[in-house]
């Protein structure tokens, strides 16, 4: 729930360990995924009343990046096919059944990567940007926004789940940091975490921070 502090989905009670003076310059930046046309514009209505500080990717958007973005998949379609070779196999179609799968968040982390073009447009200054993220499409697109637009922001990624073994987006590689697309510093709830999700890509650095999804377990006490 965006709208209450404490039950915050990604930054539970954030509140309680920053200063008001600091809240006042912390600005959230919403991210909906998969809804409906009628949906989204309430639940934009919805963040403009928020007594959140917040920031609204539509708002740095032209009908230029809408279109460019809405263009993603002619422009997929229309490339030259190209085998893609994986030790040996060919396994173009797993590839290009993936563009066609993932089309949909594609388009929207190409408004996100543009939104944030149009930040920089606009003349906004970024201390620190933090992104929750799951290393998945949309998270590339900010980070890569981010590293690209505003180089000179701290750019971080806050892993703050507890590790998996199968959501394979969630561990980064070394490929995807020479792309572009990894934020400058991962922080992670805990040193065995951090050891276990960068096992592919060890040339990028991090930090060890508060699990704050993980701070109901302190109601709770432990049987002798």
């Amino acid at each position: 729930n965006f709208f209450n502090d404490d039950n915050d989905r990604y930054f539970p009670a954030i509140k309680n360990h920053i200063s008001p003076s600091e809240e006042q310059r912390i600005f959230f930046l919403p991210r909906q995924y998969d809804t409906g046309l009628f949906s989204r514009i309430k639940e934009i209505n919805l963040f403009r009343k928020s007594d959140r500080n917040v920031i609204l990717a539509e708002d740095f958007l032209n009908f230029n990046d809408y279109l460019y973005s809405f263009l993603h998949l002619i422009r997929m379609l229309g490339k030259k096919r190209e085998v893609v070779q994986w030790y040996g196999f060919d396994v173009s179609l797993f590839y290009y059944r993936e563009v066609l799968y993932s089309m949909s968040s594609s388009i929207e982390a190409l408004l996100f990567y543009r939104a944030i073009n149009g930040m920089r447009k606009k003349g906004l200054k970024i201390l620190r940007f933090i992104n929750f993220t799951e290393n998945q499409t949309i998270d590339k697109a900010l980070h890569a926004g981010i590293r690209n637009f505003f180089p000179n922001t701290i750019n971080v990624g806050y892993e703050g789940y507890s590790p998996v073994s199968k959501y394979y987006c969630s561990f980064p590689t070394s490929l995807e940091n020479r792309c572009g697309v990894l934020p400058d510093i991962f922080a992670f709830p805990g040193s065995s975490y951090s050891k276990w999700a960068l096992q592919f890509c060890e040339d990028v650095s991090s930090i060890i921070v508060p699990h704050l999804r993980g701070r109901k377990i302190w109601q709770y006490s432990v049987p002798e």
